[in-house]
């Protein structure tokens, strides 16, 4: 007698709650305010009870590398060497040699400065309460006052190129700059809630984050600014964009939210809490590899953009049957099925399936599971 032999490619298409980030609390209990890397192994991350961490191994190991007086809230990098962090008191801390040691500079004020960034290895800006703006010309060393035009909080600054940045605060004040700094004009956000995080990809599209869920997106600049739906009502303290692809980014939340998008911020979805503990702080050096940092002293790494895909798994009853001859095929672990081809098959769309084919076939089946991402396996 005649016997018929089938195989099966499964893959599962997803895009998901799901989520893979591992860590927990390193050092002292105090919160990480915020992380930067400056390569794939180099990450230093700074703390509000003053300490500096720094990791060379991808995030495997975190040593203090120094511990300052004043609690700290912003860290960046211009390059392999030279890097900056500020807080509390005006603070300013500089290091020229990758973070082994960080020096105390003055920066004539007292503020809290909550955000720093480099624009490359010597030029920097950093951002406070009362309107302060800060510029260094010289990795951090010295630092002169630029006028905000604002006494409103401002927390968080970045920029484009050279010449053009944006700063945004408190009441959803956005400043933008074209002049290296020199001046700033306000921007209208359309929005009162506070904004906490501000990040570009490009010359053209930015996004900011704040206050009840707020994400703010321009393509034109900064000159207009639309709001997206993030799915939350959750303060968004930091948000982040892979530099590998600009459609990806992340943001980070006071309730435990991490939140991600593949579409350039149209769509948000929420992946699985890791913590119990605010994050205030993202960080990923592509679409994959990504940081994130918060309180009870917690740092959290993923490898794949946060995402442990569920297996879609498959069995039969057999893969050989005689001419004539039947059998059933179970699939689980989606939300919808599609086989093809549909010949020999009593149902094109099911979880189960009665085979009967006429010959030797080879099926394909994928699985589609709503707000997940994707495995692809063989079954035979």
């Amino acid at each position: 007698m005649k016997k018929i032999t089938f195989t099966i490619l499964a893959s599962l298409l997803c895009f998901s709650s799901y989520s893979q980030w591992n860590g927990g609390t390193i050092g002292t209990t105090s919160v990480y305010t915020s992380v930067y890397f400056t390569d794939v192994s180099n990450g230093y991350a700074v703390k509000g009870d003053g300490n500096i961490y720094k990791t060379i191994d991808a995030g495997i190991n975190w040593v203090k590398t120094d511990s300052v007086y004043n609690p700290l809230k912003s860290v960046s990098f211009g390059s392999a060497n030279n890097g900056c962090a500020v807080g509390e008191n005006g603070s300013a801390y500089y290091t020229t040699n990758g973070g082994s040691s960080w020096s105390q500079t003055s920066t004539g004020q007292g503020n809290v400065l909550r955000s720093v960034f480099f624009i490359d290895a010597d030029t920097a800006f950093a951002v406070g309460d009362n309107g302060t703006i800060l510029k260094s010309i010289n990795g951090g060393m010295f630092w002169s006052p630029k006028t905000s035009g604002t006494s409103s909080v401002l927390n968080s600054v970045c920029f484009t190129n050279d010449s053009t940045g944006y700063a945004v605060g408190a009441s959803g004040k956005i400043f933008k700059t074209v002049n290296w700094g020199t001046t700033w004009t306000q921007l209208s956000s359309g929005t009162p809630n506070d904004l906490l995080s501000v990040y570009f990809t490009n010359a053209t599209t930015g996004y900011a984050s704040g206050a009840n869920g707020t994400i703010l997106k321009t393509s034109n600049a900064g000159l207009s600014w639309a709001a997206l739906p993030s799915g939350t009502t959750n303060a968004l303290n930091a948000i982040h964009f892979a530099k590998t692809n600009i459609n990806v980014g992340y943001a980070v939340g006071a309730v435990q939210k991490i939140l991600k998008t593949n579409d350039a911020g149209a769509t948000w979805y929420t992946q699985t809490n890791v913590t119990s503990d605010p994050l205030y702080a993202v960080y990923f050096i592509d679409e994959n590899i990504g940081y994130t940092v918060g309180g009870y002293g917690k740092i959290f790494k993923t490898s794949n953009g946060g995402c442990a895909a569920p297996i879609l798994n498959i069995s039969s009853g057999s893969t050989t049957i005689c001419l004539g001859d039947s059998t059933n095929i179970y699939a689980t672990g989606a939300s919808t099925y599609l086989w093809s081809p549909g010949t020999g098959l009593d149902c094109a769309n099911c979880s189960t399936v009665k085979a009967g084919p006429a010959s030797t076939t080879n099926y394909s089946l994928t699985g589609t599971r709503l707000h997940q991402y994707c495995i692809y396996f063989n079954y035979r």
